[in-house]
């Protein structure tokens, strides 16, 4: 009988959490909160590429403009 208790309190826990965080996530997109790191000056672009696509890259010696 214990276990069970120990189960439901887990799962309990577990769902708490799982909620708080689809809130907050759903705040994010509803209302454009904003992000503790807002400055996107050297931001990357994810993208999605296949597996072995080659992929060019600028040398460390090239100069950047």
């Amino acid at each position: 009988m214990a276990d069970s208790s120990w189960l439901t309190r887990l799962i309990a826990v577990i769902n708490a959490e799982y909620d708080r965080r689809v809130r907050r996530a759903s705040l994010v997109t509803a209302y454009a909160a904003p992000h503790p790191h807002d400055d996107d000056d050297d931001g990357a672009v994810i993208v999605n590429v296949p597996r072995g696509t080659s992929i060019s890259r600028p040398s460390p010696n090239q100069p950047t403009e």
